[in-house]
């Protein structure tokens, strides 16, 4: 009976495994999660975390030296009031106006990101050692299905070799080798990392963030682009000097923008590679955040536990059935009994 019972629990442990597997989407996400992981590992470094920022923090003292102390040094020169010059600049350059106005923001947005980045750095370390660190993702769902299958198998001998020793011992050898596997290599807790990590992720890795991030790039893109071709020279030439002596004059009444001028194209590339980034992965990622750790660790934990009791108590059933075997009743006959019954305390073991 108690080997009829582990056979059982092998067979449906098995079946639930391979059935969880496979329901999670395991196999399909399991090269996208590799590539993932690869293309994301330099944006998650310290170093491209610590650029961006330094990147956000020129960009919007730049443009609040623009505002706040060029565009005024301007107005002066060209005898405006600096409300006729706003004026002026939003009509003719447009592109130039409608960067001002929403710099703030997106360094803002950038700002949260890097933050987002930072915040996250050990949840993506942890989850790019999944299983284990230098073994990759992708043998994960052969392992899991490997595993299901040898549960299978296990409990299927045991149907038909009730009385066997040794699938019994294999079946809670197997439980106890895969429970240990997954504490060693700390799989219920890279899971949970890797929740988090996808919770965290999920607003930005959408089609309308990404989208909206390329918006903001062209944002500035097209100001500074403006800036330089058309109102500076247009600037240079009503005050009848060059554009180079002009754009002296403004970054000397702002530090912050001649900083901006010099290193507008190297940030441009940086910001536009990043978001590259993550327009390029985004259907990996769609792909790749499909299947839950959380649930496949903790099916992949209840079925090894479920193995490992199943053999424990066919092994139990086993020795117990083996006892009682030999503890057969010899019936001696006694003299002055009619029967030739035993009397009590009389039985021997053999």
């Amino acid at each position: 009976m108690r080997s009829r019972l582990a056979a059982i629990v092998l067979i449906v442990s098995g079946v639930v495994l391979c059935a969880v597997t496979l329901a999670q989407h395991t196999v399909p996400a399991a090269s996208p999660f590799t590539k993932v992981v690869s293309n994301f590992k330099p944006a998650m470094t310290d170093h491209n975390i610590v650029q961006l920022r330094a990147d956000l923090k020129v960009v919007g003292d730049g443009a609040d030296g623009l505002s706040t102390q060029a565009l005024p040094a301007l107005a002066t020169q060209t005898g405006q009031t600096p409300e006729q010059l706003q004026a002026g600049l939003a009509q003719r350059y447009p592109k130039v106006t409608t960067g001002l106005q929403q710099l703030p923001l997106i360094t803002k947005d950038f700002n949260g990101f890097a933050d987002l980045l930072q915040a996250q750095q050990s949840n993506f370390d942890s989850v790019a050692a999944i299983p284990v660190q230098g073994v990759k993702p992708t043998t994960i769902p052969p392992a899991l299905l490997g595993v299901g299958s040898l549960m299978v198998l296990l409990g299927l001998g045991t149907l038909l070799k009730p009385r066997s020793r040794g699938l019994p011992r294999t079946a809670l050898a197997l439980g106890l080798a895969v429970i240990a596997t997954c504490l060693v290599a700390s799989l219920p807790h890279k899971a949970g990392d890797s929740a988090q990590l996808k919770t965290a992720l999920a607003p930005v890795l959408t089609r309308q963030s990404i989208d909206a991030d390329e918006r903001a790039l062209q944002v500035m893109a097209d100001m500074a682009t403006q800036l330089q071709t058309q109102l500076l020279p247009d600037t240079a030439a009503a005050l009848h000097v060059s554009p180079a002596r002009l754009a002296a004059q403004l970054t000397g009444a702002s530090p912050a923008l001649g900083v901006l001028f010099q290193q507008l194209p190297q940030i441009q590339a940086r910001f536009t590679s990043l978001v590259d980034l993550l327009d390029a992965n985004l259907a990996t990622w769609q792909k790749a955040s499909k299947p839950s750790l959380v649930v496949l660790i903790r099916t992949l934990l209840a079925c090894a536990a479920a193995a490992a009791l199943a053999g424990g108590g066919a092994l139990f059933g086993r020795r117990r059935a083996d006892v009682v075997d030999v503890m057969i009743p010899v019936a001696i006959p006694v003299q002055g009994s009619r029967y030739g019954h035993v009397p009590e305390g009389q039985r021997t073991r053999t």
